[in-house]
């Protein structure tokens, strides 16, 4: 089983990494609704995180606005869906299970047959990252909107 020290380490990197991808894909919200600038007071807080909008709702948003402007990809969508299951899995990853024999796992709560392989989810994160912080930074900015803040490094 991974150490408490390396699952603290892979939360902390992919829940950052994943906040900032989470403010591109409401960036891009906005650059699409209010394509002149200056977003409305507010609309970030009061609107695009609000409990009932969850990362999945601002997905749907985004897949709308893509295919609004012609530039819709599933297996786009499919690898931003799949970043957030890894997210998840990591940030709600604190359940250990302790077997009859003492030893210690942590299940995929949608396969408790299978246990969770953070050092491969955390591998795929990464990789997928990379590839779409870059694509949503180049949609923003196709989109008009100015970059006025760097991802993550770590």
């Amino acid at each position: 089983m991974i150490s408490d020290e390396k699952l603290k380490e892979y939360r902390h990197e992919i829940l950052s990494k994943h906040n900032h991808l989470d403010i591109l894909i409401s960036s891009i919200i906005c650059a699409h609704y209010f394509p002149n600038f200056p977003i409305p007071q507010g609309f970030f807080s009061n609107v695009l995180y609000q409990q009932p909008l969850s990362y999945s709702s601002r997905l749907n948003m985004l897949r709308k606005i893509y295919r609004e402007r012609d530039i819709y990809n599933k297996k786009y969508f499919k690898k931003l869906k799949r970043m957030g299951e890894i997210r998840n899995s990591l940030a709600h990853s604190e359940m250990v299970i302790i077997t009859k024999n003492g030893e210690e796992h942590i299940y995929n709560p949608k396969n408790f047959d299978k246990e969770i392989d953070f050092d491969e989810e955390y591998k795929e994160y990464i990789i997928l990252e990379e590839e779409i912080s870059k694509s949503l930074i180049n949609v923003y900015e196709n989109f008009g909107g100015i970059l006025l803040h760097k991802k993550p490094k770590f």
